[in-house]
C-alpha cells in the first residue's frame, strides 16, 4: 500500500517517527530520532514522493530506483501510460525529485550510506532497500500486530525459501528482517501475454516447492469443523453463519479428501516479481496452512482487488459448475461436484478469516462493521448453496 493511501488511513507521521527511530537506534547502538515534516532539530533529511511511496536523501544514488521505474511506469490503462513513465522519469531525477516531494521527515544523526538507500512504505511495515549491499531489510511498523511478521519469518526460514529472495536472517533484536535484494517487475505491471506466463510460472513454483511438500489430508466435515471455530474466535456473528455453511457441505460431501498446505494467502499479481529469467514471490505475512485452493484461486479469481468478495466468489463457483474443466487442478484432487462445492465452501470460509485478520489490523479498524460484512458474505454463501442444492 503506497504512503499516499497510508496518510488517510494512519497516523502515518508518528508511526515512522517511533519506527525509524527505534531501527536505526537499534542498528547503531546510539540514540536517533526522527522528526516527522522536520518538527524538531536540524539533521539529515528525507524526502517522499507519496505517490511512488519512497523516501529518500536528497544524494540518492539514481541506482536505488530500479525497482521504482520497473512498478510505477506501466499504467494499466494504455492511455496514461505515456504520461505516468514521464513523471517516474521526472520525480526520480534531481532537481525536480525535491520539487514533487509531498512529505519529508529528519534524521537527528546521519544514517551510514543513506545515498545508498530507499526507504519504502508499507501497509505492516517499511522497507529499506540496499541495492549497492545487495539486500533489503524489512522492519515491522510499531503498534501493529506481530502475527503477520512471525509468519513471514518462519515460511521464509522454511518451504518458502525456494520461491522468495535469499533469507538473510533476524535484524535489529527482532525489529526486521533482512532479504536478498531482488530487481524484479511485478506481475500486475506486465503486458497481458508477459503477466499470464508469470502467474503460470509463479503457480507451477508455489505447488511444487512449497505445497507438495507440505501437503496433507483431511477430510471437509474435518476441516470445516476446525475452520468455524476459528471463525467463532473471530467473530460471534460470523461463526454463527459458518456453522451453517459447515453443516450443509458436511450434508453434501462431509467424508470427501481436501488437500491442506502451507499457503502464501495473500498470491495475487502485485506479489510476483519477474526478470527476464527468474521470479520470485514476496510478502508472505499471510502464510500460513490452509486448503491448496486458496492460493490458486485467490491469484486466478483476482478477489484481492474485486469490488464485491461474494459476487466473486459466486460467479466463480457458478462458471466451474458450468465449466469443470477450469477447475483449479489440485494435488489431491476435486472429485465429482459434492466435492467441489464442499471445496467452495472451505475457500469461502478461510477468505472469511482473512477479511476479519486484516481488518484486525491498522488504526481504522472497525471490528463491529467487519463483523457484520463477513457475517453477512457467510450468509449469502449459505443462501446461494441452498438454491443450488434446490
Amino acid at each position: 500500500m503506497r504512503v499516499a493511501d497510508l496518510l488517510g488511513r494512519e497516523p502515518f507521521g508518528a508511526i515512522l517517527e517511533r519506527t525509524l527511530s527505534a531501527y536505526w537506534s537499534a542498528v547503531s547502538g546510539r540514540p536517533v530520532d526522527v522528526f516527522w515534516k522536520g518538527q524538531g532539530p536540524e539533521g539529515q533529511e528525507w524526502r517522499g514522493n507519496t505517490y511512488l511511496n519512497f523516501f529518500c536523501t536528497p544524494d540518492v544514488d539514481s541506482a536505488c530506483f530500479e525497482n521504482i521505474v520497473r512498478e510505477f511506469s506501466h499504467a494499466r490503462a494504455w492511455w496514461r501510460r505515456g504520461v505516468q513513465a514521464a513523471y517516474v522519469r521526472a520525480a526520480i531525477q534531481p532537481p525536480i525529485r525535491k520539487w514533487l516531494a509531498q512529505v519529508h521527515f529528519r534524521v537527528s544523526r546521519d544514517i551510514p550510506d543513506a545515498n545508498q538507500q530507499l526507504l519504502i512504505g508499507g501497509r505492516n511495515r517499511f522497507r529499506i532497500i540496499r541495492p549497492s549491499a545487495g539486500e533489503s531489510v524489512v522492519i515491522a511498523k510499531d503498534g501493529f500486530p506481530r502475527q503477520g511478521f512471525r509468519r513471514e519469518v518462519a515460511a521464509r526460514e522454511g518451504y518458502a525459501k525456494a520461491v522468495a529472495p535469499k533469507f538473510l536472517g533476524i535484524r535489529a533484536h527482532g525489529m526486521a528482517f533482512a532479504e536478498a535484494y531482488f530487481v524484479g517487475t511485478p506481475a500486475n505491471r506486465l503486458p497481458s501475454p508477459l503477466a499470464s506466463q508469470a502467474r503460470h510460472d509463479a503457480c507451477q513454483k508455489l505447488v511444487e516447492a512449497v505445497h507438495r511438500p507440505t501437503l496433507r489430508n483431511l477430510l471437509i466435515s474435518e476441516y470445516g469443523a476446525q475452520l468455524a471455530v476459528t471463525l467463532s474466535e473471530l467473530s460471534s456473528a460470523a461463526g454463527a453463519q459458518a456453522q451453517l455453511l459447515v453443516d450443509w457441505a458436511e450434508r453434501v460431501c462431509g467424508s470427501a479428501p481436501i488437500g491442506l498446505a502451507l499457503t502464501h494467502g495473500d498470491f495475487q499479481n502485485g506479489n510476483i516479481l519477474v526478470t527476464e529469467h527468474d521470479l520470485r514471490i514476496i510478502d508472505w505475512e499471510t502464510a500460513t496452512e490452509r486448503s491448496q485452493l486458496y492460493d490458486l484461486v485467490t491469484l486466478s479469481a483476482d478477489i484481492r482487488l474485486a469490488a464485491d468478495g461474494f459476487e466473486t466468489w459466486r460467479q466463480t463457483v457458478t462458471h466451474w459448475l458450468e465449466c469443470p474443466e477450469q477447475v483449479p487442478q489440485l494435488l489431491v484432487p476435486i472429485d465429482g461436484r459434492g466435492s467441489l462445492l464442499g471445496h467452495a465452501v472451505v475457500w469461502w470460509l478461510e477468505e472469511a478469516i482473512f477479511q476479519l485478520e486484516e481488518a484486525r489490523t491498522g488504526f481504522q479498524a472497525d471490528p463491529v462493521a467487519s463483523d457484520q460484512s463477513v457475517a453477512t458474505g457467510l450468509s449469502q454463501a449459505h443462501q446461494f448453496l441452498e438454491m443450488l442444492a434446490g
